[in-house]
């Protein structure tokens, strides 16, 4: 009995030591796995962090007269040919040292050009203006008279006398013309009136004769010099 119960013992103590190396085998291994994932944690960048194979190449540009040294990160040749081709502006950068020359500052500044394609080739227009300069008018009138009788032209206009023979315009002859009467008006280029032509003897108007029984004639002053002419023999 005694033998047995030792047998049974020893048999348990066999038993329970290998559990306990199974255990202690256990926590060494998730104390290699804690050790292992601290030291990943450790070796793992900060967020926000560029690796070396992504972080952008650096170029240090010298600066002119002896200026700080500025430093400028290449664009991707992608980016750049989208902005090419979709903007319509002209971006420049100048590089500015700081007071104390230790940063540089950029500055950009952005220039759209002026639509000019709508304005090229045109030229003023000038818009022509009346003439300022007055135009004159020659009436040479054929006709036969008696001594102290005298040809006229009245019409609507004050240089014609607005149709008052006393104000009319009084034309001349001479021995050597005679009998062509000829008298000169002058207007301003482009006006319009009409006109008669009659006779009258020593200013009196209860002599008056008219010429084409009294018919009124249209005119338009031209620029420069005119002749009006009628055949009254």
């Amino acid at each position: 009995m005694s033998l047995f119960a030792g047998t049974r013992s020893g048999a348990n103590l066999s038993s329970g030591k290998e559990e306990l190396m199974h255990t202690k085998a256990v926590l060494d291994d998730l104390e290699a796995r804690v050790i292992y994932l601290e030291k990943m944690k450790r070796m793992r960048p900060p967020p926000g962090h560029l690796s070396p194979a992504n972080s952008p190449r650096l170029f240090m540009k010298p600066a002119a007269n002896g200026g700080a040294a500025s430093t400028t990160t290449p664009s991707s040749s992608s980016s750049s040919s989208s902005s090419e081709s979709t903007e319509d502006t002209t971006a420049s950068t100048t590089t500015t040292p700081t007071a104390n020359g230790t940063e540089p500052q950029d500055t950009t500044t952005t220039t759209t050009p002026q639509d000019t394609d709508s304005k090229a080739g045109q030229e003023p227009v000038e818009t022509p203006s009346e003439s300022s300069e007055p135009g004159s008018v020659l009436f040479a009138v054929q006709s036969n008279t008696q001594p102290g009788t005298q040809v006229y032209v009245t019409g609507s206009s004050d240089e014609l006398g607005n149709w008052d023979p006393k104000r009319a315009l009084k034309l001349a002859t001479d021995k050597s013309t005679y009998p062509l009467w000829q008298g000169t008006l002058t207007a301003p280029v482009g006006s319009e009136q009409t006109y008669k032509i009659f006779k009258m003897r020593h200013s009196d108007e209860n002599s008056i004769q008219w010429f084409d029984n009294g018919s009124e004639h249209p005119y338009t002053t031209p620029a420069g010099k005119s002749e009006v002419r009628h055949d009254w023999m």
